[in-house]
């Protein structure tokens, strides 16, 4: 039975996956409104999304899960360099930078 369920659900829950790293990637950080150096909301979503599929994994693992959550974290990187990039100084870029990737790791861990 969880075999089969599984073998229904897993395509579509790719390509919902596929959908999130595409929204990541053409996302345009000048029209998320006012930025402001704390931990962007995207990030914080990222970080639980990925925390809880990674454990899902654990438990089933499958290697197309694993390769797209690496695909994920690579356009998230890059969406967070992009947003870190609208800031004026250097300072407040290293800051976001800085409670942006402190954030992730807290949730990750």
């Amino acid at each position: 039975y969880w075999d089969t369920l599984l073998e229904i659900l897993w395509p579509r829950f790719e390509h919902i996956l596929e959908l999130n790293i595409q929204s990541i990637g053409n996302t345009d950080p000048q029209k998320l409104g006012a930025l402001d150096t704390r931990p962007h909301y995207v990030t914080r979503r990222y970080a639980e999304f990925s925390s809880a599929i990674v454990s899902i994994n654990d438990t089933y693992p499958n290697e197309k899960t694993h390769s797209l959550l690496g695909q994920l974290q690579v356009e998230v990187e890059n969406f967070v360099l992009r947003m870190a990039a609208e800031f004026a100084s250097r300072r407040e870029q290293l800051i976001f930078l800085i409670n942006n990737y402190d954030m992730m790791l807290g949730v990750l861990m």
